[in-house]
This record gives structure tokens, C-alpha cells and sequence, in this order.
């Protein structure tokens, strides 16, 4: 027997199999023969159609090394010689792998480490302003602590700011992490 949140079973044109074609789950659309969403035994899932969450990111586990705080909004990067992320340490930081999220929409890699890293998306982070403000469209790059700060110069990027930094210790980003130049992008005002 298997339940639903709004009983999908007794839905209009809608039938649910419990097994059927190396698959535990199959919904169906009676009226068109359209398989909607599937769960096969393997554990892959198949929507005919997109997946809603009310996350806003992609996030992956990794694993961490010990005698960091990696709460939500913690920048993190690749820990030199180890297969683990630790808190960014250091302004620019070549290492950056993504921020810690708080509900990301899509988690891939489960129980393959210990901290969710956000690695596309919108995620809350900290912030430091040691560089200035930010306005939506700036470029941030690691700032010790784990923080993300306004790039000034090539290097390595966390994201672009989504939202003005006034007054604030946490911001919006838009994770992108790569190597850019905050002087080889054109801002409309």
C-alpha cells in the first residue's frame, strides 16, 4: 500500500503501479498511455516533465575535515592532499569548490560524505566587506572565515552577488565557481 500527500491513486486518468517493468513505482496518465513518473529498482527516477523544489540550488555531500564549523553560507574549498572540503581560509582562494547551502532543491551523492555543498544555484553566504559593498551582478570571490567578499581582481570566483550587501551579513549568490575578472565584464547600471 503506498500513500501520497493529495491521494494521487484516485486522481482522474491517473493509475499507479505498485511494480511493473523493473520498476517499484510507475504513475501513469490513463488518458494518453504516458508513463509520468518512474522509480525503478535500480533507484534511478524518470519524470516526463520537471521536477519541482522549493530549493534553489544543487548541492552534493563530500566529505570534511574535522575542527571546522560548516553551518549554512560557509564557503568552502578543496582541502590540499586530502579527498575532503574544508572552511576557505585565505582571500582568492584557487581551491574554491561551493557554499554550504540551507535547503538545496537537488541532492546528488547521498550518504557519500558529511557536508552538503551547494555547487550551482542561489545560496545564502556570508559575507565580508572588506572589499566594499556589493550590488547585484558583482563578482565574489573566498575571504578567510569561510566568507565570500567582492572580487577586485582576476582570480578565482564563488558567484555573483544577487543582491546589495548594505547593512547585511549574509547575502544571496548566484554559485558559479571558476576564474574570472571583475574588469572583463560590462554592467548596465
Amino acid at each position: 500500500e503506498m500513500a501520497f500527500g493529495s491521494d494521487i491513486s484516485e486522481k482522474e486518468n491517473v493509475t499507479v503501479n505498485a511494480a511493473a517493468d523493473n520498476a517499484l513505482l510507475v504513475i501513469s496518465d490513463d488518458s494518453n498511455s504516458n508513463d509520468i513518473f518512474i522509480i525503478k529498482e535500480d533507484g534511478t527516477s524518470i519524470a516526463d516533465g520537471a521536477l519541482t523544489s522549493t530549493g534553489a540550488d544543487l548541492a552534493e555531500y563530500y566529505n570534511s575535515l574535522s575542527g571546522y564549523d560548516y553551518s549554512s553560507g560557509t564557503v568552502v574549498c578543496a582541502a590540499p592532499s586530502k579527498e575532503a572540503i574544508r572552511r576557505c581560509s585565505r582571500e582568492y582562494d584557487a581551491n574554491v569548490v561551493g557554499i554550504v547551502p540551507t535547503a538545496p532543491g537537488l541532492v546528488m551523492g547521498h550518504s557519500q560524505g558529511d557536508v552538503l555543498v551547494a555547487l550551482a544555484g542561489r545560496v545564502p553566504t556570508f559575507f565580508d566587506n572588506r572589499n566594499g559593498e556589493v550590488k547585484p551582478g558583482d563578482l565574489l570571490t573566498t575571504a578567510p572565515n569561510g566568507l565570500a567578499m567582492k572580487q577586485t581582481q582576476a582570480g578565482a570566483t564563488i558567484g555573483k552577488a544577487l543582491e546589495n550587501s548594505t547593512g547585511k551579513s549574509s547575502i544571496i549568490v548566484f554559485v558559479a565557481a571558476g576564474w574570472d575578472s571583475p574588469n572583463s565584464l560590462t554592467k548596465e547600471d
